[in-house]
């Protein structure tokens, strides 16, 4: 009877065992961990800059040039603070971009041939990512931009180069990029794209004294490397 009730038991045990694990709730996969991207970074950045005259007009003849472009390379160093909460990334970035872009066109007058010379811009603005993979990061930017602009005037009969003038020129600037960084360090790998847009600026010429000015615009498209001082995350 013992060896009867025992195996009863057994039985019923095995039986009921499958039925609860069946009605147990399952496990679901385990949440990412997400990187912090919370610090301050610093690096450089190397690419191509699409740069354009924008419609280099005379104001006292009233005539504009035909637009002109010119496409160089573009590279300098940026530096920033983010602060991350949740999957959101809030920060703001200052850069330095080193470029040779020489676009040019006709002037008013056909009988010269009108340029301007940007070897260099620095912008200041903010960023706003979100952190859609664990070490990945989408962010837009957008803010304050400055160049020093020099604009030629070349006779073309004899290709004599007059600078009519320098002027430094404020706009702004608005792009977007992403970043991937290498787990378990500080460094971050990415890219971005900025459209730089400058205010026009009237100047006038030493010689003929006509009143100009120039609105260019500049398109980078860069791959940047920093490294993230990341005292406040992990």
């Amino acid at each position: 009877m013992k060896a009867l009730l025992l195996g009863a038991t057994a039985a019923t045990a095995l039986a009921i065992g499958p039925a609860m694990a069946a009605d147990m709730p399952l496990k679901g996969p385990a949440a990412p961990v997400y990187t912090n991207w919370t610090g301050v970074y610093l690096g450089g950045s190397v690419g191509v800059a699409r740069g354009n005259m924008n419609d280099f007009c005379s104001l006292t003849f009233g005539t504009c040039a035909v637009n002109g472009d010119d496409t160089s390379w573009a590279g300098g160093g940026h530096i920033g603070i983010q602060w991350q909460s949740g999957q959101w990334v809030f920060g703001a970035e200052a850069k330095w971009i080193g470029t040779d872009l020489n676009p040019f066109g006709n002037c008013p007058n056909p009988a010269f041939r009108c340029s301007i010379h940007i070897d260099s811009y620095w912008t200041a603005g903010g960023r706003l990512g979100y952190a859609a993979f664990p070490n990945s990061l989408f962010y837009v930017t957008g803010g304050y931009a400055q160049a020093k602009i020099d604009r030629d005037t070349v006779f073309k009969a004899t290709g004599l180069v007059d600078e009519a003038w320098s002027a430094t020129q404020s706009g702004w600037f608005i792009g977007s990029g992403s970043e991937w960084r290498i787990s378990g360090t500080g460094w971050v790998v990415g890219f971005e794209y900025n459209h730089i847009s400058f205010q026009g600026k009237n100047a006038t010429e030493p010689v003929t004294l006509n009143v100009t000015t120039v609105k260019p615009t500049i398109d980078t498209f860069q791959a940047r490397v920093s490294y993230l001082f990341n005292w406040w995350g992990r």
